[in-house]
């Protein structure tokens, strides 16, 4: 946020003398009429404030406040040309008042004259070493610029001269969470708003940061507190119905969405969001029309072209390319826009077949990912993910599961999808969710959540658990399966990672079904490469790292074989797709449920679906995806090594 033109009333200041001509009663009448302009000015009646100005400016056309504040106006009302010829006479006049350069720097940074509008803050820190509004501004100028490192330290400046500067640490927020550095941004936005509970910026970007962190249901309750009093924000209606439809509120979300159009109908954001709703409920058709909108109302809007191209095969001389390809080296982008715009363009490319540019494209938007992660401390080790790995299957061993034969509780109700992401656990799931006897609840937190809230840190506390804690564990993770559903036999969930927590399943639901996907590695690790993953999975954005965790997946998957109490279906991704009845048939007896010929049109069952692969399941089993990789393969010999493959 931008500190607003200045219309401040102190008297006389700037005005030089009454002059030749002047005498002390017409004086004191023009100071009465330029008291009365900077009224009218700051109530919003800028006609009237310029006509005062003007008849100030007749009698003192070298009044320096009146020229100011005359400039002020004159851009207010369109008139920018003529504002800035108006500022820089007062300046002339009166080089030493920083209200003058930071009204300046005001306009020249709304007509996007940003190097312009640096310059007059800086003049005014010049002439006001103490003026926190300045560094503000000269912050908001420079994040424009791309010169982050250099917002971060004006935003300070203006914090350490005014600790109780709200807006600069709200501005400060903001520009951290737009770097990925999401620790700082939730502190600043937090004191912002402890500072100034009522500041509707500092509480949206406070939601803003608590929603990337996850923490949706805080972020939920920040974005109605706004609303409260300032029901007028359609941005904020927007994010609110974000976190719906995140959380699986779909006909809550898409209120909000309705009411933030309502408000502004020219919203790209709110456009965008609610195709995402209507893509999660299936609504394709629905969705490429709000995303179309979106980009009518904002041509640069990179999260609707880069939903859109989901959706949607790219074409030769599609004009989304002009667009976007511009912004590929933009530094004032946002980094999470400049992830996408590479994965847009990926995408993009490779479906016009040209797959050498496609990739140079996902490469960047890989290396950007990971300097994201960096910034969040969230860079994926393939040490310490192998030690964990050392750690789980030295815990739990046959002797570990015979010793505690008995607890849990026996229900069949899960059944658990697992697998590496991208190997068709989506599609899996949609087609057992077509049973009428199978509630699809979707990559549910539960069994991690129950693992982060053990004594100790899992793997180890698993050791901590007895029969009684098993058994009330058990109880309170089916009550939740149960809640979906009062008609489902099974309730899948398809968290794909639930494989690293089979020793805590054991443990808890013995009963429980296993339908674990496979796909060629190859296949597999690329698209996950290609894939722009909201959250986690930061081993996907590096090839090499890739394949390390890969193969840790192989080798605990092998020893769960060898010493797990649950049973586990095998479905490999290809035979699926050669075999589609054979194999969805085995796949609904392993689950204990009778053959039903839905199964087969799985395309056509109507539920919300928010994983990656919600396009896909909307559509027909195809082999397109089928040895995807030899497009590719000058590209992956970092992955064939990080594998153990052979050239």
């Amino acid at each position: 946020k931008q500190r607003r033109l200045a219309a401040r009333g102190a008297k006389g200041k700037g005005s030089p003398p009454s002059g030749p001509g002047v005498g002390a009663k017409e004086a004191a009448s023009l100071q009465t009429t330029l008291d009365a302009a900077i009224q009218a000015h700051q109530a919003g009646r800028l006609a009237e404030a310029g006509a005062l100005y003007d008849r100030v400016l007749r009698s003192q056309p070298n009044n320096a406040q009146a020229l100011n504040l005359r400039g002020v106006t004159a851009h207010q009302t369109g008139a920018s040309d003529a504002g800035i010829e108006l500022i820089r006479r007062a300046i002339r006049l009166r080089p030493d008042v920083a209200d003058f350069h930071n009204n300046l720097g005001n306009v020249l940074k709304a007509e996007g004259k940003l190097r312009e509008a640096v310059a007059a803050y800086n003049k005014a820190i010049e002439a006001d070493p103490a003026y926190p509004v300045a560094y503000l501004n000269l912050g908001v100028a420079l994040k424009a610029l791309g010169d982050v490192d250099e917002a971060f330290a004006a935003y300070r400046k203006a914090i350490e001269l005014k600790p109780d500067y709200a807006e600069a640490c709200s501005n400060l927020g903001n520009a951290l969470h737009q770097q990925g550095r999401l620790e700082e941004a939730l502190i600043a936005c937090r004191k912002a708003v402890e500072l100034a509970p009522r500041l509707a910026e500092a509480g949206s970007n406070l939601g803003n940061v608590l929603m990337e962190q996850g923490m949706l249901d805080e972020a939920a309750a920040q974005y109605a507190r706004v609303l409260s009093f300032r029901p007028d924000l359609a941005e904020t209606h927007t994010k609110l119905g974000d976190v719906l439809r995140k959380q699986g509120k779909l006909d809550d979300a898409m209120k909000c969405f309705t009411r933030a159009l309502r408000l502004k109908p020219d919203s790209a954001e709110a456009h965008n969001d609610l195709g995402n709703a209507f893509k999660e409920q299936g609504k394709l058709d629905r969705a490429v029309e709000s995303y179309r909108r979106a980009i009518e109302c904002r041509p640069d809007c990179v999260q609707a072209h880069y939903n859109l191209a989901v959706i949607e095969r790219a074409r030769e001389g599609d004009p989304a390319f002009e667009v976007l390809e511009p912004l590929r080296d933009d530094p004032s982008l946002p980094l999470n826009d400049a992830i996408e715009v590479h994965f847009t363009l990926g995408k993009m490319y490779a479906d016009i077949g040209e797959h050498e540019r496609a990739f140079r494209r996902y490469r960047r938007g890989n290396e950007l990912r990971t300097v994201a992660a960096e910034r969040r401390g969230q860079r994926f080790d393939a040490v310490q993910h192998r030690r964990l790995i050392d750690r789980t299957i030295e815990i739990f061993t046959a002797g570990f599961f015979a010793e505690r034969r008995g607890y849990g509780a026996e229900p069949e109700l899960p059944v658990l999808i697992v697998g590496m992401p991208r190997s068709g656990t989506t599609l899996i799931e949609q087609i057992l969710a077509s049973h009428p006897k199978v509630f699809g609840a979707g990559e549910l937190p539960d069994l991690g959540n129950i693992a982060r809230g053990l004594p100790e840190r899992y793997p180890e506390g698993a050791v901590t658990i007895d029969a009684a804690t098993s058994r009330r564990l058990a109880d309170g993770y089916l009550r939740r399966l149960s809640a979906f559903s009062a008609d489902a036999d099974r309730v899948t969930d398809k968290m794909p990672g639930n494989f690293m927590l089979f020793g805590l399943v054991a443990l808890l639901v013995p009963g429980a079904r296993v339908v674990h996907c496979r796909r060629d590695p190859l296949d597999t690790c690329l698209s996950c490469y290609f894939h722009n993953f909201a959250h986690g999975q930061h081993f996907t954005s590096d090839l090499r790292d890739l394949g390390a965790y890969y193969r840790e997946y192989e080798r605990l998957m092998a020893h769960w074989r060898e010493v797990l109490p649950l049973s586990i279906l095998d479905v490999q991704y290809e035979e699926l797709v050669a075999h589609q009845e054979e194999v969805s048939r085995e796949m609904v007896a392993f689950c204990g449920l009778e053959w039903d010929a839905r199964c087969l049109e799985f395309h056509k069952t109507e539920r919300p679906v928010r994983t990656a692969s919600n396009v896909q399941v909307r559509q027909k089993i195809f082999s397109t995806s089928v040895e995807r990789w030899r497009a590719y393969e000058k590209h992956l010999a970092p992955l064939r090594d990080a594998l153990g493959m052979e050239e």
